[in-house]
């Protein structure tokens, strides 16, 4: 195995890259190989609590190994998701204090977790200096604020994926600033409470300048009703590239009206005001 060329391994271990038992035993077969299969290996941590009814073997002995002096992997991983958290206040500080050591970590993922936002945030996310691209999947939070709160907390994020995430809109406007929105470039909101969320993103003082944008979901409210959609594209015309959208269910079997699209393009003052724009897509 010494043999073979450097450029030549390399490409072999990349191309294993999502194939973990292999490079397992890639690691196994010649010691010169395992600087390289680690990289791999390390790359994605994706860590549960628990998984249906058993307790998932995996998320403490990591916590073990990390915490340790001679814990080697840590420079390698580069995407974290965190699953199915507990929801009891403050009962993931001492984890979260841990994964902080992670400080090459670009992309976290919270996925399944309740009452995400009175989990001490401030002892993991201003650790993680790389950090750029942050993902909330079927998350509770109490409100819009929480969001907020932790994205005051990464400086250098990019991107941002909100799905399926629930929080209790203000019943009155909420005055939130957020200071690091001029560093996303690319933002996906999907099965939220949007309207509020948008509506502090469009505001004149935020200087938001994305240039990727997904939003999925769309309800007829907010086009029709509060215009949240419109704004907040109108806001961002000079910056967006590439723009992808569709309408629930309910908005498409709802009222007898004109159809979505129609009420979208009237929310728009005019897309020929987005310079930049050079991909436009309607999910069916």
């Amino acid at each position: 195995m010494l043999h073979l060329p450097q450029e030549l391994t390399d490409y072999i271990l990349d191309c294993l890259h999502d194939d973990k038992p292999s490079l397992w035993q890639c690691s196994l077969v010649c010691w010169a190989w395992v600087p390289a299969t680690r990289f791999h290996l390390f790359s994605d941590i994706a860590l549960r609590r628990t998984w249906k009814w058993l307790m998932y073997p995996q998320f403490l002995p990591f916590l073990d190994m990390l915490a340790t002096d001679s814990c080697t992997f840590a420079p390698f991983v580069a995407q974290l998701t965190l699953e199915d958290l507990d929801r009891a206040p403050g009962a993931f500080t001492p984890a979260f204090s841990t994964l902080a050591r992670l400080t090459s970590v670009s992309s976290l993922t919270f996925d399944h977790c309740q009452n995400l936002g009175v989990q001490p945030m401030h002892t993991l996310l201003p650790r993680l200096p790389a950090l750029s691209e942050l993902t909330l999947v079927r998350v509770a939070l109490d409100s819009a604020g929480q969001v907020f709160s932790m994205l005051e907390m990464c400086p250098s994020l990019t991107s941002l994926a909100i799905v399926s995430v629930s929080w209790v809109p203000s019943s009155a406007p909420t005055r939130i600033v957020y200071s690091h929105a001029g560093s996303i470039r690319k933002l996906r909101l999907s099965a939220c409470p949007r309207a509020e969320f948008l509506e502090i993103f469009a505001a004149p003082d935020v200087n938001l300048a994305c240039s990727t944008v997904e939003m999925q979901e769309i309800e007829r409210h907010e086009i029709v009703v509060n215009g949240s959609v419109g704004r907040f594209l109108n806001s961002i015309a000079g910056s967006l590239q590439h723009l992808t959208i569709g309408f629930s269910g309910q908005f498409r079997s709802g009222e007898p009206d004109p159809g979505p699209e129609v009420l979208f393009r009237k929310s728009v003052d005019d897309l020929r005001q987005h310079t930049r724009l050079v991909s436009f897509s309607v999910d069916p």
